[in-house]
């Protein structure tokens, strides 16, 4: 792994983040003579997530949870004030207000830690905690915002295609495997593939859906997340078709015939995804697919050798359901393939 990727992968990034983002907003709040550091620096380190759109959300949320949660503990100090059985109250009226706000908005949760510091100081300077302490919510979101942006910043819907792509190029292994079990030539276990696939799959469904992409799109020339997920999750089932062929191998006669264009193909395709993830994970266009097809339409011809010879009537049902099932794998295969490259060709 070289630096650059080390420095791009998520824990690497968030752990230099964090650690920024914890000792600036020590030091602004010394600078500006604030005795509550500790609420400035948690509140930063809560602030800081993955990526940017996540952060920016999360700093929008802490502040606007702690201004509204803020005003209604002022408001059951003057209404209902502070000495004895009235801290209680204020206390118990100022968390269910809050609670409801909080469930008709969930972004405003963060009040109610807002709203049990201002009914739970001591003194007479109630307000006056609450505020700076509130202040300094406001400067540690800030001050994580901030770090989040200028240092390693990473969008959710870049990341979600770094994992889009490694999902491509991880097909050519399940491919091939496939294509080795059905030609007879080794019984290869593909639960390792599918489960690196699947992973990765996962990991952008999270980035999808943390994304702000589709709802501030500031860079038309890039791909939808969403579509693309969409696609790569198709290409994955149609390779899948390739597996579910029967792994006790083709006749003799009809694997004379399709061995060799079968087998470029599959050095075709395993090629062309590899090609195509890294199009995907570094937002470039998609590669020439003429390969793919020629090699296709090779396999599509040996098929209908195959049936022109008359070896259609020398298989069993069983074999000749095989045969027609390859040739659906390749189509489906193929035209998954078209639908990636047609999305990231659309949007540039």
């Amino acid at each position: 792994m070289t630096v650059t990727q080390l420095l791009e992968s998520d824990p690497v990034r968030l752990a230099i983040q964090a650690t920024l983002a914890a000792v600036a907003s020590f030091y602004a709040s010394r600078a500006l003579g604030m005795d509550q550091a500790s609420w400035c620096v948690i509140s930063a380190l809560f602030t800081v997530h993955v990526n940017v759109g996540s952060t920016l959300i999360s700093a929008a949320s802490r502040v606007a949870g702690a201004i509204a949660g803020l005003v209604i503990g002022v408001a059951c100090v003057w209404l209902i004030g502070t000495g004895g059985t009235d801290k209680a109250l204020g206390l118990a009226v100022g968390v269910a207000v809050m609670s409801l706000l909080s469930a008709l908005r969930p972004e405003l949760s963060y009040g109610l830690v807002t709203v049990a510091i201002v009914l739970l100081s001591e003194g007479s300077g109630v307000v006056d905690t609450a505020v700076t302490k509130a202040t300094a919510i406001a400067l540690g979101s800030g001050v994580g915002t901030l770090v989040a942006v200028a240092v390693l910043p990473q969008h959710a819907h870049r990341s979600a295609e770094r994992h889009l792509g490694q999902a491509v190029k991880l097909c050519r292994d399940l491919l091939r495997g496939s294509i080795r079990s059905f030609m007879g030539n080794a019984e290869v276990d593909l639960h390792r593939e599918h489960s690196r696939i699947l992973s990765e799959l996962q990991a952008a469904n999270g980035k999808v859906s943390g994304s702000q992409f589709g709802r501030f799109r500031r860079h038309p020339v890039q791909p939808s997340p969403g579509a693309l997920l969409g696609a790569v999750r198709g290409l994955w089932t149609s390779v899948n078709l390739f597996e579910r062929l029967d792994a006790k191998g083709m006749p003799k006669g009809a694997r004379d015939i399709l061995g060799q264009p079968l087998d470029a193909l599959d050095q075709a395709l395993g090629d062309y995804f590899c090609e195509l993830g890294e199009a995907i994970a570094e937002s470039r266009p998609a590669p020439d697919a003429r390969g793919v097809h020629e090699h296709a339409d090779e396999v599509m011809s040996a098929l209908g050798e195959v049936r022109r010879q008359g070896a259609m009537q020398q298989l069993r049902v069983h074999d000749a359901e095989q045969v027609f099932a390859l040739s659906l794998a390749i189509e489906q295969t193929v035209a998954s393939t078209e639908k990636i490259t047609s999305i990231l060709r659309r949007d540039r």
